[in-house]
């Protein structure tokens, strides 16, 4: 009566059949980039940010963490310093400016 196909259909479980790949909600979409950032992969984070902002750019709850991403990001920039520039000699600095370096 029914195909062999059909058979093995009848006989897949829901577990068995892949469901197809949808756009995420916004606030699903938010709620990722949040899982994201907290598991320190910020680059990854900032993209989903940038995203959603194309869809909504008002999102408060993106705009918080977006802004917290930002911050975070800033901070570490300022704890790392620069290498120093060629040449540089820290004895002569300290003699510019009166003080070891």
């Amino acid at each position: 009566m029914f195909s062999e196909h059909m058979h093995d259909l009848l006989r897949e479980t829901p577990e068995d059949v892949e469901e197809p790949p949808r756009e995420l909600t916004v606030e699903e979409a938010v709620d990722l980039a949040i899982v994201v950032q907290q598991n320190d992969q910020l680059a990854e984070a900032e993209v989903i940010y940038r995203q959603i902002f194309a869809v909504d750019p008002e999102n408060p709850r993106a705009l918080h963490f977006a802004g917290v991403l930002a911050h975070h990001a800033r901070q570490a920039e300022l704890h790392d310093p620069p290498p120093p520039a060629p040449g540089y000699d820290p004895q002569t600095l300290g003699v510019l400016f009166g003080r070891p370096l």
